[in-house]
């Protein structure tokens, strides 16, 4: 797991052990300047300090996927022959990281596939306003292939669910179950007009980015969390994220 120190800004690496339980905190010191912090590892959020948050970097669990089609796919899991489940995180601007801390500890039983659209820190193509649904379709059918598996399994979450529905009606028979995780269904489609992260004049700058989530998470999504927990949530969000 990667992190940077937040007393120097070193960047280094922590090895977490395989026997170790995931998040668990674990006191770290600094190989630079041997000041120690303590941080929850092997995830991502919560951690328990906003110096712990101050620690993570982007791509901290290392991620590794591919292209398929216009999106990056990350698979993770056993191939068995289980329907694979395809996960979509709170918004297709948003990285898909947060998903692992909920979704990796079923990996031994069926394959997960977590997916980045364009604009996304590990999708960097500029994003096509409007397109993400036939994307979406176009990646399923991909993966599909590649798994050789005639179903899927779909999850979604907050504005994500829009999607993951378009996707359902246009694929019933390839979609084998439907989840929709506080889903928020009124008002216009992820990536169309009038939603509050399309809009332009925003400052490409990771402030900016980090003070648009957090309006995102208060405003839109009615969050309730404690203060640190809503400020390390945008950061980690913040990351390559395209307004």
């Amino acid at each position: 797991m990667r992190f940077r120190c937040p007393s120097c800004g070193f960047l280094g690496r922590v090895q977490v052990p395989a026997h170790f339980p995931r998040g668990r905190r674990a006191r770290i010191r600094c190989a630079r300047c041997h000041k120690p912090f303590i941080l929850a590892v092997g995830r991502l959020w919560p951690q328990d300090s906003a110096e712990a948050y101050n620690a993570l970097v982007a791509g901290a669990l290392d991620c590794r996927g591919e292209k398929l089609g216009k999106l990056w796919v990350e698979t993770v899991g056993s191939r068995g022959g289980s329907n694979p489940l395809v996960a979509l995180q709170a918004h297709p601007s948003l990285s898909h990281e947060l998903l692992h801390d909920l979704l990796d500890p079923f990996k031994d039983y069926f394959p997960i596939c977590y997916v980045e659209f364009p604009g996304s820190p590990w999708s960097p193509d500029a994003p096509a306003e409007g397109k993400w649904a036939g994307q979406l379709l176009h990646t399923l059918d991909l993966l599909r292939l590649k798994l050789k598996a005639d179903r899927l399994h779909l999850l979604a979450h907050l504005d994500s669910c829009r999607l993951a529905l378009r996707a359902a009606e246009a694929r019933p028979k390839e979609i084998a179950s439907l989840l929709l995780l506080e889903p928020l269904l009124a008002g216009p489609a992820a990536g169309e007009p009038g939603m509050p992260w399309a809009a332009g004049g925003l400052e490409p700058t990771p402030a900016a980015a980090t003070e648009t989530v957090r309006a995102l998470a208060t405003g839109h999504w009615g969050l309730d969390a404690e203060r640190a927990h809503l400020r390390g949530l945008a950061q980690l969000f913040a990351h390559g994220f395209t307004p």
